[in-house]
């Protein structure tokens, strides 16, 4: 019986070729874009997690102004921190070390070429070194870490190493900052980071002088004591802070984050920026189920004469039915199939591109249950659009669909 329904349907299909990929091609382009934005976000969100995992989970960030910006961003605020903030930080319990940084975009000149980058100053101590090179961002991959006495020294990222300028930036070689030459003594490991892979890491006492910020900190990494509950912490920082600047809660004007919460407030603003940019693709998957309606109830209308014959010789209103389902079942699977397919190619493609800009952190993931509930929806969305079609052919009068020419 299921042979001879998909025979009839096959037939069906290959008399009005065409038609059948044009109606397909709405369920493709929709699908298309739909696996290419999931598994493009999917993807990024596991790269953020792998990205922050080498972080780790006994790090808190503080900055200035009421969102945090990450690890090197700069603040739109004027809310400041400095050395008082860092001795209050200190001083809560469970805190084991705190960093102080300071990040600006600065002109950075290699050679006849002039771009601009992030400049982070930090500490040089020997306490600051070893955590630092314990965080994935940081970690110098050929040279060393900058130390105490390197006043015109800097360690660089891998991409502004290798691919910022044409020629690529060896170790020992000189580098203009805001018209101060720093010999470079170490490339950082690549880390997947835009940002860290195209920065550039100085001693804090010289960014001060460079940008001429005496006090002022972009952010604190906060290294919590083995044993302490990063969040507890997290929280005495933050009403610590409140008390001293004499706020109410929720109106703080400083940020306290854990690395999971900046995990998951990044997740959370890409899967925002997901669900609406697949809903805008979803229209197309829309388009595409009333064409095959369209194009169902137009096949129900020529094959007038072939569906009386069919209930003729014995067939049910259910079978009726059951075929023309079927016929459009098969054409959102198609519809489904090709743009997976071409999906998947899509996003490939801007991962390979990305890749080549230095933005390893855009990686496309497709998952098998991605495909397979693509596949179902595909068909489900050909059939559900088939109903009212083949409930119309099943209620055709035999004698009036026979004689119909």
């Amino acid at each position: 019986m299921i042979a001879d329904y998909l025979k009839f349907v096959w037939s069906g299909l290959q008399k009005r070729k065409l038609r059948s990929w044009l109606t397909i091609l709405g369920i493709l382009i929709g699908v298309t874009a739909v696996i290419a934005l999931i598994s493009l976000g999917n993807g990024m969100n596991a790269a953020i997690g792998e990205l922050f995992s080498g972080i780790g989970n006994d790090k808190i960030f503080v900055s200035p102004g009421g969102m945090f910006m990450g690890p090197t961003g700069e603040m739109l605020t004027s809310a400041k921190i400095d050395d008082h903030d860092r001795e209050l930080i200190e001083n809560v319990r469970g805190v084991e070390q705190v960093i102080g940084l300071v990040t600006r975009q600065a002109k950075i000149k290699f050679g006849e070429q002039t771009k601009y980058a992030s400049v982070v100053a930090a500490p040089t101590d020997s306490d600051t070194v070893k955590l630092l090179d314990s965080i994935s961002f940081y970690k110098v991959g050929e040279g060393r870490q900058i130390k105490n006495g390197d006043r015109f020294k800097a360690d660089i990222g891998f991409n502004l190493a290798r691919d910022m300028f044409d020629k690529e930036v060896q170790l020992s070689d000189n580098i203009d900052i805001e018209g101060q030459m720093f010999q470079v003594v170490g490339i950082q490991e690549k880390s997947g980071s835009p940002i860290h892979d195209n920065m550039v890491r100085i001693p804090i006492d010289t960014g001060r002088e460079l940008f001429g910020i005496p006090d002022e900190y972009s952010m604190f990494i906060v290294k919590v004591k083995e044993g302490s509950d990063p969040a507890v912490v997290a929280e005495n920082i933050k009403e610590t802070m409140r008390d001293d600047r004499n706020l109410d809660a929720g109106k703080e004007d400083f940020s306290v984050e854990l690395t999971a919460n900046v995990i998951s407030g990044v997740g959370t603003i890409l899967s925002v920026v997901q669900i609406a940019l697949i809903g805008i693709a979803s229209i197309s998957i829309i388009v595409g189920g009333i064409g095959i309606m369209n194009t169902t109830y137009t096949s129900v209308t020529e094959r007038t004469k072939e569906i009386g014959i069919l209930k003729a010789v014995g067939a049910q209103n259910r079978d009726i039915v059951i075929i023309f389902l079927i016929e459009a079942g098969i054409l959102g699977l198609v519809g489904g199939a090709l743009g997976v397919a071409l999906g998947t190619v899509l996003a490939k493609a801007v991962e390979l591109a990305a890749a080549n800009l230095g933005a390893d952190i855009l990686k496309a993931a497709l998952s098998p249950g991605l495909i397979i509930g693509s596949l179902v929806f595909s068909f489900g969305v050909g059939a559900l659009s088939g109903v009212l079609p083949a409930l119309k052919a099943a209620k055709m009068n035999i004698v009036e669909a026979i004689s119909r020419v």
